[in-house]
């Protein structure tokens, strides 16, 4: 029963973030980011014996969901959650943790950019004080929100 409910889980949570990741696209461009582009990946498709979709997996794991580039050029890495709770670090996969921290790390802008009850908060990456065991509510989430492009980015 539990793997059919975490099965049921990652379907939705998939299809959510397709839709969510267009309107993230949507949001930095308004915010002043440029050349907003979704980072493409292949996907399995499975059938039922009448042909139609039943499941897609992603082939294989890519760097995040978005890429971008901030005003003066910088390269930005962006990934994208939808939740309508509180967003907690078990959220992140492994290898988006470790793509966000290595982006960073040689001197891009990483970003997550949570859909929460139709709000977008684009908190950039690494969060302070989130770790296993940890969660980010939506207050925390304005704190520590950038609001355009152009706002400083340490």
């Amino acid at each position: 029963m539990a793997v059919a409910l975490q099965s049921f889980t990652n379907r939705r949570n998939r299809k959510a973030g397709y839709s969510s990741e267009e309107a993230a696209a949507a949001q930095l461009r308004a915010m002043g980011f440029c050349m907003v582009e979704p980072i493409q990946t292949g996907w399995r498709v499975v059938r039922d014996r009448h042909g139609r979709i039943v499941n897609a997996f992603p082939l294989e794991k890519v760097s995040g969901d978005i890429r971008a580039v901030a005003p003066g050029g910088k390269s930005v890495l962006v990934e994208v959650k939808a939740r309508d709770r509180n967003l907690r670090w078990s959220d992140f996969q492994p290898h988006q943790r470790e793509a966000l921290d290595e982006h960073a790390d040689l001197g891009g802008l990483s970003l997550v950019v949570w859909l929460h009850q139709g709000r977008f908060y684009v908190i950039p990456w690494p969060i302070p004080d989130f770790g296993p065991r940890k969660s980010i509510s939506p207050e925390q989430g304005s704190q520590l929100a950038i609001h355009d492009a152009f706002q400083r980015h340490e």
